[in-house]
């Protein structure tokens, strides 16, 4: 009888304690963020948050205002992997496969981890430069780019808007970590009325032999090394020669080199300088 009775006990017990038992376990887990609930971790500055749609390889695409551009990606590019971005403003009137050949640096750009995009050519004019501001933005919002890796080049109109795209860029425009400008048809009278920019690299490549726009280059890279506090640049640089400007404002960098070429040709020295430009890409200061 007794043994009857304590389990008549246990068996009503036992119940109860099934119920808290499994309460706890549930509670434990219930208290405990599932995988797909976890907070997720800082994101590697390397890698982006979603996959990118823009393509691997060559591909058209066009800004909100239906600028074209075309758009070169490195050989190994991934979709969740950033990379940096070179965009090549076209010379007068040519057009993205001709600015292409002309400046002839995809391959090297690409190899470095950039993707490269050359915009369709537009005449200047304000509305021309708030037009090609947008550029570097429509392919960041397509490719896994690293938005302060960006470096802006071109010659000729394509060094006008180099500039010009930093200077008077659209509100949501990106500001790029380096410009390289050759032969821009932009003086110091002109920048005169702009406001300085958030410190970045600046190369100004012109010859002195340039027919259509003597002697703006140099008057602009004086301008450039006043806006970022610089020692001033020396007065006459020799031809074939570069020469940068001392104690700048932290993270900016100026540096004018002359030429012997004609307007028509790109200078000797624009790979050199665009290479190092590329290589000096750092990330620029998050606002």
């Amino acid at each position: 009888m007794t043994g009857g009775k304590t389990l008549t006990r246990v068996a009503r017990v036992a119940p109860w304690l099934l119920v808290l038992w499994l309460a706890i376990l549930f509670g434990r887990t219930l208290l405990q963020p599932s995988p797909e609930a976890r907070p997720a971790g800082p994101q590697s500055a390397g890698m982006c948050e979603a996959p990118a749609p823009g393509p691997a390889g060559r591909s058209e695409t066009s800004t909100p205002h239906g600028l074209e551009i075309s758009v070169v990606t490195p050989t190994d590019y991934r979709a969740d992997r950033r990379y940096g971005l070179l965009v090549l403003f076209p010379p007068a009137g040519f057009a993205p496969s001709a600015a292409e050949r002309f400046y002839d640096v995809t391959a090297e750009a690409t190899a470095a981890g950039f993707v490269v995009a050359l915009s369709a050519p537009l005449p200047l004019s304000a509305l021309a430069v708030q037009r090609q501001s947008e550029v570097a933005a429509t392919v960041a919002g397509r490719w896994c780019i690293d938005t302060r890796r960006v470096v802006f080049a071109g010659h000729s109109d394509g060094g006008s808007m180099s500039q010009g795209a930093v200077l008077r860029r659209a509100a949501d425009a990106v500001q790029p970590a380096a410009i390289v400008a050759s032969a821009a048809g932009i003086r110091a009278e002109d920048l005169a009325r702009e406001t300085c920019p958030a410190p970045l690299s600046v190369t100004i490549l012109h010859s002195g032999t340039d027919e259509h726009f003597p002697g703006y280059g140099e008057g602009a890279a004086h301008w450039w090394a006043r806006c970022f506090s610089c020692a001033p640049l020396p007065a006459g640089v020799g031809a074939d020669t570069c020469s940068v400007a001392e104690h700048c404002a932290p993270g900016a960098r100026v540096e004018f080199c002359a030429g012997t070429e004609s307007h028509a040709r790109r200078p000797a020295r624009f790979t050199e300088r665009l290479q190092a430009a590329l290589a000096g890409a750092r990330p620029v200061p998050d606002p």
